[in-house]
């Protein structure tokens, strides 16, 4: 857990390496308080297995000999 702190009526992003453990719903939660209120939220990250697309193209080894014919 990380502490930032934002000004009143300003705005700050922050960036987190997220490494998932497991395929599936991940619970992700943050909250951001002071001392007079505080407010949460939390959404469900979906961690999903991507099939590599068949535009990048795969290494492939291969043989030339010369024809007899030429």
């Amino acid at each position: 857990m990380s502490s930032v702190k934002v000004g009143a009526k300003d705005a700050v992003s922050v960036y987190y390496w997220i490494v998932p453990e497991s395929l599936g719903q991940i619970p992700i939660e943050v909250s951001a308080t002071s001392s007079a209120a505080g407010d949460a939220v939390r959404r469900q990250l979906l961690v999903k297995v991507i099939q590599p697309s068949p535009l990048f193209s795969s290494p492939v080894s291969a043989t030339v000999f010369e024809s007899p014919f030429s």
